[in-house]
């Protein structure tokens, strides 16, 4: 468990001192913190704790489906499609102002500058 939280800790705080002395987008230093700091903490102490078979019974019961394909669809697409229903029932479903793809200070960078 110290061990764990060294890592996690050590590696975590790493990835997220980085942008607020750098000024970069915080965005990537997040993922990393994920995968790197948390994730990859885990498995080595798992792996050191347990061995390999260890690592591999941790991700094997982290994957196995314990229901069918059809009860996932309506898992992830069921939330969707019941909050589009909610929003047209009580009216709130409509379109901004100024569109989907503009922000208030001009358009969306990610438009093409074909004249849109």
């Amino acid at each position: 468990m110290a061990v764990f939280l060294l890592l996690a800790l050590g590696l975590g705080w790493a990835a997220l001192m980085t942008p607020v002395l750098t000024g970069a987008p915080t965005e990537p230093f997040l993922l990393l913190l994920t995968f790197v700091a948390l994730l990859g903490s885990a498995l080595l102490v798992t792996r050191l704790a347990d061995g390999p078979g260890g690592v591999r019974r941790l991700l094997g019961r982290a994957f196995a489906w314990r229901c069918g394909a059809g009860r996932w669809v309506v898992i992830l697409l069921g939330m969707p499609v019941f909050t589009l229903a909610l929003a047209a029932a009580t009216g709130s479903l409509r379109s901004p102002p100024a569109g989907w793809g503009r922000r208030r200070g001009g358009t969306c960078p990610a438009r093409s500058s074909s004249g849109r």
